[in-house]
């Protein structure tokens, strides 16, 4: 066996592992970086449409209102007329006299209408009729009569008194009432005043002997601590007199017996005499005490029982002032009684006057309707003799035909001159023409056309099948926040979004943010108007306010062979300015053929990257 060396045997170099998997990271990282871009990263996603400008009104159709002749032509083809403006006019049936007449009789109902009127509210008024002057001054005299008659309540019943000027009629009144018034209070009143006097002159008996109480009780007290002192004095002396006694009873045995002189007995019995004396003066005055007490005690009794028939007469006179006063009081309240039923009869009186008034006025009124709705059918007949613009454009399609030399000069021509003079109000646009004609016209039968173009040119637009549930979802989102502001005012600007009607986002940023609803809510269209290059004169921007609830057949002629659905796009500006220095300016026309992106809303581009290939995958499924 041959062996082999090293040296001999070939070397197999090898690629490090570390530059693929780092090649498979990138992979991987801008993989995951391009999905997750695709996933946040969000577009604006817009639907074509084409279509074209077209007047907000476009042309409207003008009919006749009567069957009648139209002898009178005021406009030719081309003319460009005013809301209003007189047209043409029919056959002329004068009706000028009668409505000078209506109008005259209603001017006379209105008149008397306000002077019922004023005499139920009491405002001035004229001179009034024959037939309603005693009532209407009767009616006058009660409210008059209830105003002084509420005033006198005020001021003398509930003592609300305050000045009031009277008028000289009044003031005779015032004063009778017034003088009634004091008669029958001044009676009473005055019988109050006596019972008062007795009471205070009762009060003033009573406090005098009171006070008499008083002085006597106190004697007596006086009294009683002297008759008290007296007793303490008789028996001192009855002891005094007890002692000397015993003292001449031990000395007179002594006396017989020589043991002490008589003088000593007879000076003993001295004092025993003068004892004596004493215990009697004070026995006397101790009666006289008890007499003094007794005395004044009865006039105490007597003067007790004078109080309390004093207090049964101040109870008495008292029970009399509170009966008088009441009787004062039924007294103004018979006066103001008096005065409550004059009122009531007045006001009786004033409310049978104001029935009286108000059916005359209810009456008059009915007349003054009737007057009204003949006047209005008479005017109705002279106006429909002249038929006038309903709308501010341009007149094309005329069907009525002038004569040969048919302009006349329409101060001179009696049925120019009459609707100049009699038809057409102050502030309405005069006829620019006055032709004579003579065409048969039927009732509602078109005579013309005029192209309305006094609100503007906004953008017709035809949306393909295919794109119409984007759009329909961007309006919807856009119907959600504005239909209910529909009618109202936000920041200065009236709301327009009716359903299935236009649906108009606010100009202002302050509204909008109100409202809460961003730009691209407002579904923004980018109108390019082919007649102008986008490049030079740039896009006019809008925003879509209506699109159709059925389906537009295919039109081949207009270059629509596909069905589609009718929008209308609002323009931000009606014209292109060519020289800003010199302010010139050149107008969109009707007709000119637009093309316009609408803005549905952004979307993610991961969504539109699936969707696309969503689509080719069902392509593929779908081949047969």
């Amino acid at each position: 066996m041959k062996s082999v060396s090293l040296v001999d045997q070939p070397v197999i170099l090898e690629k490090p592992a570390m530059w693929s998997h780092l090649f498979l990271w990138l992979i991987m990282l801008i993989t995951t970086s391009g999905v997750v871009w695709a996933y946040f990263s969000r577009v604006e996603q817009t639907v074509p449409a084409a279509g074209e400008l077209e007047y907000k009104e476009g042309a409207r159709e003008i009919q006749a209102p009567i069957t009648g002749a139209v002898v009178r032509l005021h406009v030719e083809n081309g003319d460009r007329v005013q809301k209003n403006q007189p047209l043409l006019t029919f056959s002329q049936t004068n009706p000028s006299a009668d409505i000078k007449s209506l109008a005259n009789l209603q001017g006379t109902l209105n008149q008397e209408n306000e002077f019922y009127k004023n005499i139920i509210q009491g405002n001035g008024r004229g001179t009034l009729p024959p037939e309603w002057e005693t009532m209407v001054k009767d009616r006058d005299t009660r409210i008059q009569e209830n105003n002084v008659l509420s005033s006198l309540i005020n001021e003398l019943y509930n003592n609300q008194g305050r000045t009031v000027n009277y008028s000289s009629a009044q003031s005779g009144l015032v004063t009778n009432y017034r003088a009634e018034y004091q008669s029958r209070v001044s009676a009473v009143e005055g019988r109050i005043i006596e019972f008062n006097k007795q009471l205070e002159q009762t009060a003033n008996l009573i406090r005098a002997t009171r006070e008499q109480v008083q002085y006597a009780t106190n004697q007596i007290r006086y009294s009683e601590e002297q008759l008290n002192s007296a007793r303490d004095q008789l028996n001192k002396s009855q002891e005094g007199l007890d002692l000397n006694q015993s003292i001449l009873g031990q000395i007179a045995p002594l006396v017989d017996e020589g043991a002490m002189s008589d003088l000593n007995k007879k000076r003993q019995e001295q004092e025993v005499l003068r004892s004596q004396n004493e215990f009697l003066r004070q026995e006397d005055q101790i009666t006289t005490r008890q007499s003094e007490i007794n005395a004044r005690k009865g006039d105490v009794e007597k003067q007790q029982s004078e109080i309390k028939r004093l207090e049964d007469e101040k109870q008495k006179v008292l029970a009399s002032i509170e009966r008088t006063q009441q009787e004062l009081q039924n007294t103004k309240d018979a006066w103001a009684k008096d005065l409550y039923l004059r009122i009531e009869e007045n006001k009786k009186q004033i409310a049978s006057i104001d029935s009286q008034l108000s059916r005359y006025k209810l009456e008059n009124e009915k007349r003054l309707g009737d007057v009204t709705a003949q006047l209005e059918k008479v005017e109705e007949q002279r106006d429909t003799q002249v038929l006038r613009s309903p709308v501010a454009g341009v007149i094309y399609d005329l069907q009525p035909s002038t004569k040969q030399d048919s302009e006349v000069d329409m101060n001179k021509d009696e049925i120019c001159n009459y609707v100049n003079q009699q038809v057409l109000k102050s502030g309405d646009p005069k006829m620019k023409r006055c032709n004579e004609a003579y065409y048969e016209a039927q009732q509602t039968e078109k005579l013309m056309q005029i192209l309305a173009d006094d609100k503007g040119l906004e953008g017709t637009i035809f949306i393909k099948n295919t794109d119409l549930a984007l759009v329909l979802n961007a309006l919807r989102v856009k119907r959600k926040f504005l239909q209910p502001y529909d009618g109202k005012t936000v920041a200065g600007e009236v709301i327009e979004c009716k359903a299935e009607k236009d649906c108009i986002c606010p100009d202002s940023p302050e509204a909008r943010a109100e409202i809460g609803i961003a730009d691209l809510d407002c579904v923004p269209v980018e109108v390019t108007i082919d007649a102008f290059p986008n490049d030079q004169f740039g896009m006019v921007s809008g925003q879509l306010k209506w699109l159709s609830q059925d389906a537009i057949k295919p039109d081949p002629e207009k270059g629509r062979q596909y069905f589609s659905f009718k929008g209308k796009v609002k323009l931000d500006k009606q014209s292109f300015v060519l020289d800003e220095d010199k302010n010139i300016k050149i107008g969109l026309q009707s007709g000119m053929s637009v093309n316009t992106k609408i803005n549905v809303g952004k979307r993610s581009v991961l969504d539109i990257f699936l969707n696309r290939f969503t689509g080719r995958i069902n392509s593929i499924t779908n081949l047969k």
